[in-house]
């Protein structure tokens, strides 16, 4: 009786650990969360062994408990997938606990980053040597921990600018003077650039999310002459 978890989100959640109410087991997790089930039993144990099943799983997992004053149990588990967990014991008499009450394991949802390109709004029309205002927002429930300006000029791909974020925020908008110099831009040349995110999630790696895509296009000699007024117009 009186089973408590106590639930340890992974460390770059940042979050603090948080408890069950007593009688209360059922836990709620993030992936790579450390998970500590306590209960007390009012027979002195011999043995105690924390099991858990997946759902769909065809067998289940068992985790040796630690058993302290004889009748308080402890033991530690790393849920990765939704399913169910339950204490299995035995007093001294041998005698085991033949029906043992089963708790829920919910696993929570690190969602992906998003990111978005605030201005320019439009795609545009530039010369090789201008510089361009770049604003753009990132935003992810635990933190952004990188951003990376990516231009892609036919099949070349180059990463202008990253920005390391420490502490990973879980919002915050970014400017940027990009130097168009820098990608070394001629006449009749086009560019597509967007933003890349990667959020902290230390139990995928990482997810990854990208911006919307935006052109730059410099005009070609043919386009700047036809955009030249007449000789008879000129001062």
């Amino acid at each position: 009786g009186d089973v408590k978890a106590k639930i340890f989100p992974p460390s770059y959640t940042g979050l603090a650990f948080k408890e069950t109410e007593e009688g209360n087991g059922n836990v709620e997790a993030l992936p790579g969360s450390r998970v500590e089930i306590t209960a007390v039993s009012s027979n002195p144990l011999s043995v105690a062994t924390l099991k858990y099943k997946a759902d769909k799983a065809k067998t289940e997992k068992a985790v040796p408990a630690v058993i302290s004053k004889d009748t308080r149990i402890k033991g530690v588990f790393y849920p990765s997938r939704p399913g169910e967990y339950w204490l299995e014991v035995y007093d001294r008499n041998g005698l085991k606990n033949a029906d043992p009450v089963k708790y829920s394991i919910k696993i929570l949802k690190d969602e992906a980053p998003s990111v978005s390109i605030v201005s320019p709004d439009e795609d545009l029309v530039v010369t090789p040597k201008e510089e361009i205002k770049l604003i753009y927002e990132v935003n992810d429930d635990y933190g952004i921990k990188v951003s990376r300006l990516i231009a892609e000029k036919g099949k070349t791909k180059k990463t202008v600018f990253e920005n390391k974020f420490s502490p990973p925020p879980t919002h915050d908008v970014i400017e940027y003077n990009w130097q168009l110099e820098s990608l070394g831009l001629t006449f009749g040349d086009k560019v597509v650039y967007y933003v890349e995110v990667v959020d902290n999630d230390a139990s995928e790696g990482g997810k990854t999310a990208v911006s919307q895509r935006r052109r730059l296009e410099v005009p070609t000699m043919e386009d700047l002459k036809k955009a030249a007024p007449p000789a008879s117009q000129r001062a």
